[in-house]
């Protein structure tokens, strides 16, 4: 029956008014077959399934039109899709999915060196789960932009169970998120991308992931590894920003960055290096950042000629932050050929930082390096062990700014300045509660135990009441075990009790007891 006048005027006015939209068909492709082609054959590749989402519009016997779309690998095996660079996605909605039942290496797509998986803009929403992408290869984009596997340009990406490897670009080797909208990982590993640099001036940011966000919006990594990755350029003037991951952010962003693994990454350039695990530029106003429960092992920032900058494991810069928190990190045996240390926090301009319950040690320069600059930066550390640093342990610049230590233990650390922790400007608040230059008698440093012996002076020693105090030691153990709380990350006696947070069994490997601090001793 065809509408009547009245009713075609009723139908435009609910248009205009925002209250009535037109249905869009949502497609869903299959695909069952592991060969790529794009030849009208009878048949639905998943080089074809993809041009429909992007197009719109059916592409042999793939469905395609307006709506969100979703591509559903059913063909365990490896993927053939190397025969160039797709479209872009520009706006709309697409999933592409493996079973869960099986490991995401049964979806394998293999890239073969010669394209991205996909460039996502202009608003579209990117969702990959339970599958991996391998050797992808991205040339440069204007604007600078790279991305070997995956571009997104101002679009959300969500990924759960994916890897990202073998794969390389100027920028973002693995995957490049330059955007206004969210990122979401959970469960997602970067393993053995690269750059390769390609001129005099080339600065290299991201290793495995280049994580940048202009408004306010959500970046959240949860149970992400970034393993062997590497930053290199042979140009004389070239540098290196981030290994594994590098990530900046502005105004009113959300940053929360929990259980992330960093290991092997490695940064080589003439130029200068820094942070071969993370670097991160976070602000500005209204902006908010969390990292829990971290570890960087094995990272190396080492440039040929260049000395290493800021810190050789991690180094983060806050300006204007709401809110900055870095509690739960272990950060051992990153290094490089000069003598930074392996981790370096910098407040700028009005922010807030409290970092607790780190062990930092093992390493052949210095271990840690707090610096604020205005008078309305702060920097409250508490629960630290920073142990092992020929060079130095800690280092202090409060500038105009405050910085306060406590509940800590710093030993065993280079003393060019008559202590393990050395003030290279202002008058830091260095509580008499930290143990400093003092040994707390760990149960046996060589072999990276850090515990504390039942002798320890660092044993009920603290000051519970104090700021910087959390709930749970580096191991998520209760953080008071006995009369009092105990000096440095990890407290004596103490077992797995958190009860995995509220339930958040996403962000943990192995459930019970103590399991997470058989990880860390």
């Amino acid at each position: 029956m065809r509408p009547d006048g009245n009713q075609i005027i009723l139908l435009a006015s609910l248009l205009l008014a925002g209250l009535y939209a037109p249905r869009l068909e949502a497609a869903t492709n299959t695909i069952t077959t592991l060969v790529e082609d794009a030849v009208v054959n009878g048949n639905c590749t998943l080089r074809e399934a993809l041009l429909a989402s992007i197009q719109g519009a059916a592409v042999d016997q793939c469905a395609g039109d307006s709506g969100p779309d979703t591509i559903v690998l059913a063909a365990v095996g490896t993927y053939e899709l190397d025969d160039g660079d797709l479209p872009p996605l520009s706006g709309g909605a697409l999933e592409v999915l493996g079973a869960p039942a099986q490991p995401r290496s049964a979806y394998l797509v293999d890239l073969g060196d010669q394209q991205r998986f996909l460039h996502a803009r202009s608003g579209a929403t990117l969702r990959l789960e339970n599958l991996e992408l391998t050797r992808g290869s991205g040339a440069s984009m204007p604007g600078g932009l790279g991305g070997g596997a995956l571009l997104v340009d101002d679009a959300a990406l969500t990924m759960e169970n994916v890897r990202i490897s073998a794969s390389h670009s100027s920028q973002g080797a693995g995957v490049d998120f330059v955007s206004g909208w969210n990122l979401d990982l959970l469960n997602v590993e970067f393993a053995g991308n690269f750059t390769a640099g390609g001129g005099s001036s080339t600065v290299g940011q991201g290793g495995g992931l280049r994580a940048i966000e202009f408004s306010d919006r959500l970046i959240r990594l949860r149970d992400v590894r970034f393993v062997g990755n590497r930053l290199a350029d042979p140009e004389p003037a070239a540098t290196g920003f981030g290994g594994g991951l590098y990530l900046l952010t502005s105004v009113g962003s959300t940053v929360e960055l929990r259980k992330l693994r960093f290991q092997n990454n490695f940064i080589e350039t003439l130029g200068g290096a820094s942070s071969a695990g993370m670097y991160g530029i976070i602000g500005s106003s209204g902006s908010h950042f969390e990292f829990s429960d971290g570890e960087f092992r094995g990272n190396r920032a080492d440039p040929s000629v260049a000395t290493v900058s800021r810190g050789s494991a991690f180094s983060i810069e806050f300006s204007n932050l709401d809110q900055a928190s870095l509690r739960r990190l272990l950060v051992i045996d990153n290094g490089g050929t000069s003598a930074a240390p392996q981790a370096a926090l910098y407040a700028r301009f009005p922010t807030a930082v409290v970092a607790s319950d780190l062990l930092i040690a093992g390493h052949a320069g210095g271990g840690l390096f707090l610096g604020t600059s205005s008078g309305s930066c702060s920097i409250l550390a508490g629960n630290l062990t920073v142990a092992g640093h020929p060079e130095s342990g800690v280092v202090l610049d409060q500038g105009s700014g405050s910085i306060r230590l406590e509940n800590s233990i710093v030993f065993g650390n280079g003393t060019v300045n008559g202590s393990d922790v050395e003030s290279s400007t202002g008058t830091p608040d260095v509580a008499v509660e930290n143990l400093i230059g003092i040994d707390p008698l760990f149960v046996n440093s060589g072999s990276g135990d850090y515990e504390l012996q039942a002798l320890s002076p660092a044993i009920d020693a603290g000051d519970a009441t104090f700021a910087s105090v959390g709930r749970w030691d580096l191991a998520h153990a209760p953080r008071v075990v006995g009369s009092d709380l105990d000096l440095g990350a990890l407290e004596r006696g103490g077992i797995f009790g958190d009860g995995f947070e509220t339930g958040d069994f996403s962000s943990w490997g192995v459930a019970g007891p103590g399991s997470f601090r058989s990880k860390i001793v």
